[in-house]
């Protein structure tokens, strides 16, 4: 391995002291524009260029255990492709599960409320191997990306589902009006486990 050339992706540099890491960073932090279109007038001293052309695209890093190392080499374009590809399974997902309460809900309306509950349990594991297929640069986009796919399903499934499953003519019946399958809604998510 030690004959193979590697091309860097990022370089992680440390400091014996913050002092040193604030006065590096004060230095040659530009912006995120001006280093991608490599605009020499954003730094300060021309010696402040990297071999002598290239404007460096400086931050503070993260804490090292947050990284995903084995990640930060895949291409913007991939990481896209892969979180769209999750993002349209999810965007399935949800149609499934809303077609699936429709179907509960017209044969027995008592149990849709337990089906939205068992779909809202299931789904953060789905989400989880999900998110096993995206490549990310840090532990924190991890998460949020699987924050995003959990919300919105939730979200959907819980509020949007009933309301288009309830005609509008029985909202505020008695039975099986809106009301009454929110609270069922509500009770079924209190004995289920989140």
């Amino acid at each position: 391995l030690g004959q193979l050339e590697y091309r860097a992706i990022r370089v992680f540099v440390t400091f014996e002291a913050e002092k040193d890491q604030r006065r590096v960073l004060e230095r040659l932090t530009v912006g995120s524009v001006q280093a991608a279109r490599n605009d020499h007038s954003a730094v300060s001293d021309p010696k402040y260029l990297f071999r002598g052309n290239y404007v460096l695209s400086v931050s503070e890093a993260l804490e090292p255990n947050t990284i995903l190392w084995m990640s930060l080499n895949s291409k913007f374009i991939q990481r896209l492709r892969q979180q769209g590809l999750t993002t349209i399974c999810t965007l399935l997902g949800i149609v499934a599960v809303a077609m699936i309460v429709r179907l509960v809900n017209e044969f027995k309306p008592k149990a849709t409320a337990y089906t939205i509950a068992a779909a809202n349990m299931i789904f953060p594991i789905v989400a989880k191997e999900f998110g096993k297929l995206e490549s990310h640069s840090n532990e924190g986009s991890k998460q949020l990306s699987l924050y995003f796919k959990i919300a919105l399903f939730r979200f959907v499934s819980t509020a949007v589902v009933i309301m288009l499953i309830t005609p509008f003519t029985s909202t505020l019946e008695e039975k099986g009006g809106l009301i009454p399958q929110v609270y069922a809604i509500f009770y079924a998510e209190i004995i289920t486990a989140n």
